[in-house]
């Protein structure tokens, strides 16, 4: 025959933590901070998890078409993983080593916008690209500024690096 110790030992580690909160949180509108925290806390691993996706963040950049209007900004990301998290037709560049600069939204964005974000030196050479619709592929934009020797070099770094296909 079990005691009383037993039983509510048995008792006590069959527990489930927590219904009493939700009671008394639905019951008594006493909220359940552990909950809260938990949250909050996979609401942070989420937002890291999409920062690592995305890439590293280097700033942000405003529209500057010609004619626009757009005061919605876009944030750079160098090297992005995915492209999920981006909208379609946005534009990027690459630098000689290979690293594409991807703007996450399509704010009426020019390729200039991304250089002068962040170039370090008036010698900064760079191939524009577009993103094609929602696809993994880029396909070249017009202009740019590198040498022929560059280009390979960075197309090549960019094959290399990069996940993504590049229509050149």
């Amino acid at each position: 025959m079990k005691t009383i110790k037993t039983i509510i030992r048995e008792e006590i580690l069959g527990f489930k933590e927590g219904v009493g909160d939700a009671y008394a949180e639905k019951r008594f509108g006493i909220s359940n901070r552990g909950q809260e925290f938990g949250n909050q806390w996979n609401r942070e691993l989420l937002t890291q998890h999409r920062n690592s996706e995305n890439g590293k963040l280097v700033g942000m950049v405003y529209g500057s078409s010609a004619g626009s209007n757009n005061s919605r900004g876009s944030n750079i990301y160098m090297n992005p993983q995915t492209l999920k998290n981006f909208e379609p037709e946005v534009r990027a560049i690459t630098d000689v080593q290979g690293n594409l600069y991807v703007a996450q939204l399509d704010a009426d964005l020019i390729h200039a916008s991304i250089l002068n974000m962040i170039k370090s030196d008036i010698d900064f050479q760079y191939m524009p690209w577009i993103r094609a619709g929602q696809s993994n592929t880029f396909k070249s934009s017009m202009g740019g500024m590198m040498t022929r020797e560059n280009q390979h070099k960075s197309f090549q770094s960019l094959r290399e690096k990069q996940p993504y296909v590049f229509n050149w």
